[in-house]
């Protein structure tokens, strides 16, 4: 088991008057290799837990393990660095930095935690070709499509060979067309053995997940499992589930 979730709780404003439970006793967990979507209407919590999960936010109670370390209880200088070392991020607006160009963006993890020069080809290499990006690298941000910017963003995510990639709302920005190229990329990663975990909106960018959790006033709701349907029937009851999810119906 690569992450485990215990009993999980935010109370924003906690002891005050306008105290705001986003999450309340969230426990699952994610084998290496899955693919792990998680849906919910606007402030179900579902950001509230990403933010957790990357460290990003405190919760008010309970346990994160990734690879058995509870990464809660790490040091503010500890939690950076595990960042860094273990965790992937796609975000929604690809949050590449202008100045750089794609090369210098896609590297970027790496000269962070103080890689030298000349040990960035061999990484640089690997994720450029597996997401065909080798004739954009000296362009910059502005001068490509929305499409190579999220797989910038993608190969950024994957430079450092982090154990777990997570993804907010990865394709809310982009078109159809662009979005179906980009789940493609996610489905080719997860099948060479990348763990992903990603909140969106969407039930078409949910099908491609082996997995879909479902929140509801910061509480799992249900969960479905993909397992041996298509793509296309998987989509049919993700739509179900989260139309009685919306309606607070009960499934079965």
């Amino acid at each position: 088991m690569l992450l485990k979730v215990n009993h999980l709780e935010k109370i924003y404003n906690k002891n005050k008057e306008n105290a705001l439970m986003a999450l309340r006793d969230i426990s699952f967990s994610a084998n290496q290799g899955e693919f792990v979507a998680i849906m919910g209407e606007s402030g179900s919590g579902k950001s509230t837990l990403l933010n957790i999960l990357s460290m990003l936010d405190d919760p008010t109670g309970g346990e994160v393990f990734l690879e058995d370390k509870n990464i809660l209880s790490l040091k503010d200088a500890e939690k950076a660095d595990f960042r860094r070392r273990k965790l992937g991020y796609v975000f929604q607006n690809f949050n590449l930095l202008d100045q750089l160009t794609v090369k210098d963006n896609i590297l970027l993890p790496l000269v962070l935690q103080g890689m030298k020069a000349q040990d960035l080809k061999a990484p640089l290499e690997g994720v450029v070709e597996r997401l065909g990006l080798e004739k954009l690298l000296t362009k910059y941000p502005y001068q490509i499509s929305g499409g190579q910017g999220q797989r910038t963003a993608i190969a950024r995510a994957l430079i450092s060979n982090p154990k777990l990639i997570l993804a907010d709302e990865p394709t809310g920005a982009l078109d159809s067309k662009t979005s179906e190229e980009l789940l493609h990329y996610f489905s080719i990663i997860n099948n060479q053995g990348q763990t992903i975990l990603m909140v969106t909106h969407s039930a078409k960018a949910a099908s491609v997940a082996n997995r879909v959790l479902f929140i509801k006033d910061g509480k799992i709701f249900h969960q479905v499992y993909r397992g041996q349907e298509s793509r296309q029937e998987f989509m049919s009851r993700i739509n179900q589930a989260m139309t009685l999810t919306l309606g607070g119906g009960h499934l079965d």
